[in-house]
């Protein structure tokens, strides 16, 4: 696997804006009724394992070891983040009410599994009952690896991998330019994004009062492969500078499925900007929010991405090419002070800006 590889296979996303669709990720936290978390073993295993049962010949079931880790339907992936998360990925779909309609159906199938057991899903941007501490590991080789490396590399490796989850929402891009046009804005309004959905009312179990603590957190967890895309407001910035940029990032962990084609899909998946580009390009600063609140998130991204007029109008708006890496973590600092009254980022109102993406 090299560059090219990487490249070709990002580029193998480009779509006509016709068949522009969505794919959205929302995780979940598993918890009994005293809001505690639910284990693995014995717990978030069984859930899948019934939700496997209850799904019937449609379900590709996803095991590691023998373990239970993951289950695959028709445009519905359930899967396991390193602390049990419970995350669905739904998607590619057209509209937002196929969304909608696709995570009925997983609530469909797993409301009886969780009233039989008396659990329920929370979606915050952090557990609000348990600290790192308290959350094991998944059995996963991969995530092992990944909390070895990420202990070493800076504050917040334990607490994103135990105790937080998110949402996260792709989009697709019509040519190399149009993803980078994508990419960049994307990369202005992440921090704004973050704020508008912020839903982290606790950390290690005591109350949070910055609105974008599980966004900044990755910022702390390695400088390497986190954070704002380094050169992104480079005026020759191209998908090859991306795939150099994700090519040399120190390796974390190993890729175990073994195929060409599967090491360049984990290549991509081993770095952890705010805005990460594979066939499509995926946003991902937002806390884990109810369905309703991702239903307007999904909405509102496709009202600001896939009119190429407003793109590049907004582009132009934040005079892009006066920007740098450090005005996008300026942006992020200060909308975690929460201040009443005016706040400015990138020398605009935050008013006129809420204006300008929801017009």
């Amino acid at each position: 696997m090299n560059i090219k590889d990487l490249k070709s296979y990002i580029l193998s996303g480009v779509t006509p804006p016709s068949e522009y669709q969505f794919g959205l990720e929302l995780e979940h936290f598993v918890v009994d009724r005293d809001g505690k978390a639910v284990p693995y073993k014995n717990g978030v295993e069984t859930l899948l394992s019934k939700m496997a049962q209850a799904a019937g010949v449609s379900v590709d079931v996803v095991k590691e070891d023998g373990n239970i880790l993951g289950l695959n339907l028709p445009k519905l992936a359930i899967s396991l983040e390193p602390g049990s998360q419970f995350e669905a990925s739904i998607g590619p779909c057209k509209t937002v009410e196929e969304i909608s309609t696709i995570y009925t159906h997983f609530e469909t199938l797993l409301r009886p599994i969780l009233d039989a057991n008396g659990w329920n899903l929370e979606t915050y941007g952090y557990r609000l009952r348990e600290s790192p501490e308290d959350i094991k590991l998944i059995p996963k080789q991969r995530y092992f690896e990944m909390d070895g490396y990420l202990s070493q590399t800076g504050e917040f490796g334990v607490d994103m991998m135990r105790c937080s989850a998110a949402t996260q929402v792709s989009i697709d891009f019509s040519s190399e330019a149009d993803a980078i046009s994508k990419l960049r804005l994307a990369s202005i309004l992440s921090p704004v994004f973050a704020y508008i959905f912020s839903n982290t009312p606790v950390v290690r179990k005591s109350k949070n009062d910055d609105p974008l603590f599980r966004a900044k957190m990755w910022y702390k967890i390695d400088e390497k492969r986190a954070g704002v895309i380094p050169g992104i407001f480079d005026e020759d910035y191209s998908v090859e500078d991306y795939c150099r940029w994700v090519f040399n990032t120190p390796v974390m962990t190993r890729n175990y499925a073994g195929s060409k084609m599967d090491d360049v899909e984990f290549t991509l998946s081993t770095v952890f900007p705010d805005v990460r580009m594979k066939k499509f390009v995926e946003l991902r600063s937002v806390d884990s929010i109810p369905i309703s609140r991702a239903l307007e998130y999904v909405t509102l991204v496709g009202n600001v991405f896939y009119d190429n007029q407003k793109l590049h109008a907004l582009l132009d708006y934040f005079e892009w090419q006066s920007l740098t890496e450090r005005d996008v973590y300026g942006a992020a600092d200060v909308l975690s002070q929460n201040s009443v009254g005016n706040m400015q980022l990138y020398g605009k109102d935050y008013d006129e800006i809420l204006e300008k993406i929801y017009e």
